[in-house]
């Protein structure tokens, strides 16, 4: 496993944490209220930076971004692609909003998205499986380009709104053929629309 902590990081050489499908990689700001920005290139503002190109440098099984205990939250400011030889699993964990700015999106194999607050990601993103949770008014957002299936990742159970939640949960399929699949513990539960 590969714990890198810090409120700036430049990963200019190969993260390898075992192969694409073994051992974890986390990435996580030192002060817990520093917020996170996927996307940016800038390396210049108050938020742990991590650009798409830096991303793309970890090979793991599992590749969490944040933690439980940061209140930053995490913003995308431009669209994130990890190939899914690279990450089997990518989880974002922060009990700030997890959000897109404008319209980016995030394009990887399976996504577990845990917030205490809301979780915005309804532009086009690519993924095969979702997991996640969300708290507050804010609710659960999120479109994928294609079939999805809602599942275990990073041992997060589903898609679950967290005690007191109030906000909407929406999770939409787009494109030709595209299925929703929710795998419960006794047997599973397609819907298409």
């Amino acid at each position: 496993a590969i714990d890198l902590v810090a409120d700036k990081m430049n990963i200019a050489a190969a993260l390898h944490s075992g192969s694409g499908t073994t051992g974890s990689v986390r990435l996580r700001p030192w002060n817990n209220a520093t917020g996170i920005d996927l996307g940016s290139t800038a390396d210049v503002g108050t938020k742990l930076e991590l650009s798409d190109a830096e991303l793309d440098r970890v090979t793991s099984g599992l590749l969490r971004i944040g933690g439980t205990g940061y209140t930053g939250g995490i913003d995308f400011s431009q669209s994130i692609s990890i190939g899914n030889s690279l990450v089997d699993q990518t989880s974002l964990v922060n009990a700030g909003d997890i959000k897109h700015l404008a319209s980016q999106t995030f394009a990887g194999n399976k996504l577990n998205l845990e917030s205490a607050g809301q979780v915005d990601l309804d532009g086009f993103n690519s993924v095969t499986m979702l997991s996640g949770s969300h708290g507050g008014a804010g609710g659960f957002a999120f479109n994928n380009n294609g079939p999805l299936q809602i599942g275990l990742i990073d041992a997060r159970p589903g898609v679950t709104a967290k005690a007191g939640a109030s906000g909407n949960m929406t999770i939409t399929t787009l494109g030709a053929g595209s299925v929703l699949t929710y795998n419960t513990i006794s047997g599973y539960t397609t819907l298409t629309g």
